[in-house]
């Protein structure tokens, strides 16, 4: 995914919203764990419903309707759209809660959301991008869309743990603290279990891990293009 696109996709520009500052992102993507301060007149979701108005992206759950619903987990309702079966659409619940009702731990903001995605973007070439905004009467509801990753084979599609790791530390990360870490750019991730990654007929990819980055990161997140390289130069690996 060319640079262009992920600096100028309509994600970026809510993450630039959110944030309050026109440079967000464009050399740091922080992402971080924590819980960020409320935005605006209404808070957080009050600053993205007017980012969705301002954008033409206010949607309806009966949009959902007209949709293929598939297999979720517990942080989204996932479809496919009949007419664009190359992607997935994937929609949380109410106020970033999850699909069995209760609070995350750690609570996150919509900010924090996005910018999980933006970071996948950069990190591991995904192609994710926010399409709407459902507001409800329990809270507003945020839907994304993102590639799907055909699996080389369907009967078998998610690598076991042991290979989720080796493909983990080729790419420059160590487990450290219940997360795997990437000193080098402060990228963290968690959620890594089978269901997260696919075998690509390219090779591994994580599809739904969570992300974020260390308090202390300054400088770029490595881009999806240098860590496809270092895992080709990467005799262990292969």
């Amino acid at each position: 995914m060319p640079n262009e696109f992920r600096e100028s996709s309509v994600l970026f520009a809510a993450i630039t919203i959110l944030r309050g500052d026109s440079h967000a992102g464009g050399t740091a993507v922080q992402g971080q764990r924590e819980a960020a301060p409320e935005a605006g007149a209404g808070g957080a979701y009050g600053a993205l419903l007017r980012f969705a108005e301002g954008h033409g992206l206010v949607s309806s759950e009966e949009w959902l309707s007209l949709l293929s619903a598939l297999e979720g987990g517990n942080e989204h309702e996932v479809f496919q759209d009949p007419s664009d079966p190359g992607v997935l659409i994937k929609v949380t619940e109410p106020e970033l809660r999850l699909r069995n009702g209760r609070d995350r731990i750690p609570k996150v903001t919509p900010l924090h959301y996005l910018e999980r995605w933006h970071l996948a973007n950069v990190a591991f070439g995904d192609c994710a991008e926010l399409v709407a905004v459902i507001p409800t009467a329990e809270g507003v509801r945020i839907v994304m869309e993102q590639r799907f990753v055909p699996a080389a084979d369907p009967e078998s599609p998610n690598p076991d743990q042991r290979e989720i790791n080796r493909w983990l530390r080729a790419a420059g990360f160590e487990y450290q603290s219940g997360a795997w870490v990437r000193q080098e750019d402060g990228l963290v991730m968690v959620d890594t279990h089978e269901g997260n990654f696919i075998l690509s007929p390219e090779g591994l990819r994580p599809v739904d891990v969570e992300l974020y980055r260390l308090k202390e990161s300054t400088g770029p997140v490595i881009p999806w293009e240098v860590t496809l390289q270092r895992l080709a130069d990467n005799s262990a690996y292969r």
